[in-house]
């Protein structure tokens, strides 16, 4: 068994050039144009920077009087090497498929410099001495696979990074033996913030819904993170963690499924930031089980919350109107149970020793047993893998028809009407024209149960007109027109209609054609008009071809 490792302590004439260099990385943050762009960022950061600006000028004054110089020692931990590894292999793979994770890479280097500042801080006034190595990195990876605030309220991210180590600091007690903290450091953080958001219905002022769905761009996303998972599994000895969550939630969504023909998480058994959140934020290994089977039951009363917290979540849930921003929900069924978790563990340790699952490792020690138990999960995750792409939830057409009260065979499925908008939404922000093209037919004309909403529509047909729909040009245009001011919109329904036709949308062809003749939108035009209507006439329309004889 390899020796716990050593701290190195530092010369205590480097102590101050240590706090300097981070001081410095955190300040250049202000050369980031974003930041500068953003007021709100600013302050945060320039507040910050005062804070421990006075700070740190005190707690060197107080070690000066009382003639205890504040000490840095090197203690570089494997765990928190491993993690901020893993961490990196997720954000790099994200950044190939969602253009916004680079630009966010100084926000997320700016919070590392933060955290060792705030750690600093902290142990010079509880200890005078501080602990350098990369334990403050995971912290801040984890805390940003979930969760950003936008720009204006970075303050708030720094915060969820500060609340991240007084909670590892301040919070623990005692099992077999060790000091240890209670909560998971990025768990508790994404916790309260989650709280504040869902309390004030501010959920807007974050990123957290579109990182949940963009985690899932890359092709193989749940392979990716699946490999950064076992890596830590055959380090830590955590793989029935994730594998026991991973397991519940499959075999409960099937039971939802197989009662009502619906699909439980609309296009997938286990969205993707779910999986990320039972492979990467509750394995942590201080603050889960010991024992085997208490993992087993962690795992599964993980499963089990992320399925009974989704459905109440996403019933408070509303999508954007023209008054009032969209209000997601949902995406923090992986994140409100865990803090209860890590206060039961201990309860959840007694009862795993009682199911003595540890007579299942077959004499096995070790990596040798970590491999084994590695083994099985990737097993499991390859049997139940093809559940979380080819799942039939995925295609609009599915909730469709659903949502379709003349489709007896599935009208009863739940909520079908709602997710069919959601997977529309889903697909369109992906891309897809035609999605886009869906997606404001039902807002323009109140299917799918929903209210109309002119504007949505509006900005459904314009993103997918620019992606190459013309039937969605027309429609546009056509809006416009009818709820529009003829005389200021005329020229560019004119010119959508126009786009349109130039596309082959008989639809488009008729319009133009009437616009032509009328002389809205511009002059008078009837060879235009005539031209529109034979373009029409040849695409197949039979009042066009009647109009021009």
């Amino acid at each position: 068994m390899n020796a716990a490792p050593r701290p190195r302590p530092v010369s205590p004439r480097l102590v101050p050039w240590i706090v300097l260099a981070f001081f410095g990385a955190f300040a250049a943050l202000l050369l980031v144009p974003r930041v500068q762009a953003s007021a709100g960022a600013r302050f945060a950061v320039i507040g910050s920077l005062v804070a421990f600006a006075a700070t740190f000028a005190v707690l060197f004054a107080r070690a000066r009087r009382r003639g205890k110089p504040l000490q840095v020692e090197i203690l570089l931990r494997r765990p928190h090497l491993v993690q901020m590894c893993l961490h990196t292999s997720v954000y790099v793979y994200w950044g190939l498929h969602w253009e916004q994770v680079l630009p966010q890479v100084p926000f997320i280097l700016g919070q590392v410099a933060f955290a060792y500042l705030f750690d600093l801080a902290v142990c010079f006034a509880r200890y005078g001495n501080f602990r350098l190595g990369f334990g403050q990195v995971p912290i801040v990876g984890s805390t940003n696979l979930f969760l950003w605030f936008r720009d204006p309220l970075y303050g708030a991210q720094l915060g969820m990074i500060a609340v991240s180590i007084l909670a590892r600091e301040y919070l623990k007690w005692t099992r077999d033996g060790q000091k240890v903290h209670i909560f998971n450091p990025s768990a508790i953080s994404l916790f309260v913030a989650a709280v504040v958001l869902l309390l004030t219905g501010t959920v807007h002022l974050s990123w957290g819904p579109e990182i949940s769905v963009t985690l899932g761009y890359g092709k193989f996303a749940y392979e990716q993170i699946f490999l950064a998972g076992i890596i830590a599994q055959f380090f830590f000895g955590v793989t029935w963690v994730t594998a026991s969550a991973a397991l519940t939630v499959v075999g409960l969504t099937a039971l939802y499924g197989a009662l009502t023909g619906g699909v439980f998480f609309v296009d997938t058994s286990i969205p993707i930031a779910v999986f990320l959140g039972m492979t990467l934020l509750v394995t942590d290994p201080v603050s889960s089980p010991y024992s085997l089977g208490g993992k087993v039951l962690f795992g599964a009363l993980y499963g089990a919350a992320v399925v009974a917290l989704y459905l109440p979540l996403r019933s408070i849930e509303h999508v954007a109107t023209a008054t009032e921003p969209a209000f997601s929900a949902a995406f923090f069924d992986k994140l409100l149970q865990v803090p209860l978790l890590n206060l039961s563990v201990r309860w959840i340790d007694r009862l795993g020793r009682r199911m003595n699952l540890e007579r299942l490792n077959f004499g096995l020690t070790g990596y040798r047993q970590r491999g084994l138990h590695v083994g099985v999960w990737a097993l499991a995750f390859f049997a139940v893998r093809g559940t979380m792409n080819d799942n039939p939830g995925r295609q609009p057409s599915f909730w469709r028809l659903a949502c379709d009260d003349t489709n007896a065979q599935v009208a009863d499925i739940p909520d079908a009407c709602a997710n069919y908008v959601r997977v529309l939404l889903g697909v369109c922000e992906k891309g897809s024209a035609e999605a886009c093209h869906n997606l404001g037919v039902v807002f323009e004309f109140g299917e799918a149960r929903t209210a109309p909403d002119l504007l949505s529509a509006a900005g459904a047909y314009d993103q997918a007109c620019k992606g190459g729909a013309v039937q969605a040009c027309s429609n546009l245009g056509g809006l416009l027109l009818v709820h529009g001011d003829r005389t200021a919109d005329g020229p560019q329904a004119r010119a959508l209609f126009t786009r349109a036709c130039d596309g082959d949308s008989i639809d488009g062809c008729m319009r133009l054609a009437v616009v032509a003749q009328q002389g809205i939108g511009g002059a008078v035009d009837l060879a235009l008009a005539r031209s529109a209507r034979a373009k029409a006439c040849k695409l197949g329309e039979d009042s066009a071809c009647e109009a021009l004889q």
